[in-house]
């Protein structure tokens, strides 16, 4: 069964869900809600700030998954 994007991109439009949200809730990938967004001119509802937001919630999921980053040793240089 196909989902419904419209319904989810009508109330992303809105500002009423959030492009995550709208395809949480269709059932389909991030990416596939946002190129239906793009495929029917829906304008991007997103501004810096969320952006940002964003992106600290993806910095902080990788560090969860990968534990706290390893320190390395910076390569000794040699002088010929």
């Amino acid at each position: 069964m196909t989902p419904d994007l419209g319904c989810y991109a009508k109330q992303y439009a809105e500002g009423k869900m959030s492009a995550a949200r709208a395809a949480e809730e269709a059932g389909v990938s991030l990416w596939e809600m946002m190129e239906y967004l793009r495929s029917k001119r829906i304008p991007s509802q997103y501004d810096f700030d969320e952006w940002l937001k964003d992106v600290e919630t993806v910095e902080r999921r990788v560090e969860a998954r990968r534990g706290p980053p390893r320190r390395r040793n910076a390569p000794e240089r040699t002088l010929n």
